[in-house]
């Protein structure tokens, strides 16, 4: 029972993270009922799991309660979103906009690494959000261990790397 409750909480994560405003409990609840995933009273007590962990804050509006992904909350999505599929995170995006619910540019990270003629290994990381890569960065590394991992940090550290490797360059 505890691997469906995980797969809840990343997918509201998900949909907390991809609208650009807080969603009501309606509007998380009704997404798993029209999506065959389970009913209101399964998801209603994960809602309330993530906030008391403090991974999502809520909030009165009218009489009614939003929820809003907190900033652990958004590091806790960066580290599991790979167990988010992306069938299910077009079927998060279509949802929201049917609501006309503002979403977040789509984001995609890559990822990959090649061996080097002379040795080590080079790592290409790209970013491309909303159809344009913002990033594209190659770089050689000594050894597949270090080249593996930068490839499995990427999705999770990107911002945080471009903003340092921007503040270098820019002193």
């Amino acid at each position: 029972m505890a691997e469906p409750n995980i797969i809840y909480k990343i997918t509201i994560l998900a949909m907390l993270d991809i609208a650009e405003t807080s969603l009501k409990t309606a509007e998380i609840t009704d997404f798993f009922t029209e999506e065959k995933l389970t009913d209101y009273w399964e998801v209603n007590p994960v809602i309330l799991s993530l906030l008391d962990s403090g991974l999502v804050s809520a909030k009165k509006e009218d009489s009614e309660t939003a929820y809003a992904i907190t900033t652990d909350g958004e590091k806790t999505f960066a580290a599991l979103s790979d167990r988010l599929s992306s069938e299910m995170e077009k079927d998060i995006r279509n949802y929201l906009k049917r609501l006309n619910i503002r979403v977040k540019a789509e984001c995609t990270w890559f990822a990959d690494t090649v061996p080097a003629r002379d040795g080590g290994f080079f790592v290409r990381l790209k970013k491309n959000e909303g159809g344009i890569d913002t990033v594209d960065l190659s770089f050689p590394v000594p050894t597949k261990d270090m080249a593996d991992l930068i490839c499995f940090n990427w999705k999770s550290h990107s911002d945080a790397s471009l903003a340092a490797l921007l503040d270098s360059l820019t002193q």
